[in-house]
């Protein structure tokens, strides 16, 4: 779509803005493959200065039900995603305390057990054991999945957030549906792509 620039800048100071005012009445309201263009029309108004005069073309997108659908839907989709993290950060939180207590404790304990019971077997099992918990919690980083689930978590309800609070404004008071649909689905990739599940 080819883009009209206007030199604004003056000639001078006699300089005559009426070629100007044309131009932008020409692109006003111009509706063309799903997008509409909305210019600033100007008047010429003796009141208004001529160094306050702009001139202004862009191209926005319309809130439309397919746009506000596509959101809502975008939501549902991100309650799904805020549900999992949350239960599985409860979860590995659960498994890094469980483990990281008998980690601890059972060296205690097996230190005690050795020097009373004289049983080599009995020793190797234990020390066995031992092994395979710090394994399971070192190997497994129980701790980081904890927290990477609790910071998505967080991170989806701040997305969630930022959409409700667009969709409940007056269409005239929101952000370009464009450019605010580009943002979201691009954040919302992002945390889908880097989260832990």
């Amino acid at each position: 779509m080819n883009e009209v620039k206007i030199d604004m800048s003056p000639q001078n100071e006699n300089d005559d803005y009426n070629d100007l005012f044309d131009t932008a009445n020409e692109y006003s309201n111009e509706e063309e493959n799903g997008y509409i263009m909305n210019t600033i029309n100007l008047e010429n108004n003796s009141e208004t200065s001529q160094d306050d005069i702009k001139c202004r073309k862009y191209t926005i997108q319309r809130w439309d039900r397919n746009s506000e659908k596509f959101l809502k839907d975008l939501c549902d989709t991100i309650d799904e995603k805020i549900e999992n993290h949350g239960k599985n950060g409860k979860k590995y939180k659960y498994l890094h305390y469980t483990f990281g207590f008998f980690s601890t404790l059972l060296p205690l304990v097996s230190s005690g057990f050795i020097n009373i019971i004289n049983d080599e077997l009995f020793e190797a099992k234990l020390l066995i054991l031992i092994g395979v918990v710090n394994t399971i919690s070192q190997f497994f980083r129980l701790e980081t999945l904890h927290n990477k689930n609790l910071e998505y978590e967080n991170r989806f309800i701040e997305l969630r957030t930022k959409i409700i609070v667009e969709l409940t404004k007056s269409k005239l008071s929101r952000t370009n549906c464009d450019l605010f649909l580009t943002e979201i689905t691009n954040q919302y990739n992002f945390l889908n792509y880097t989260s832990p599940n």
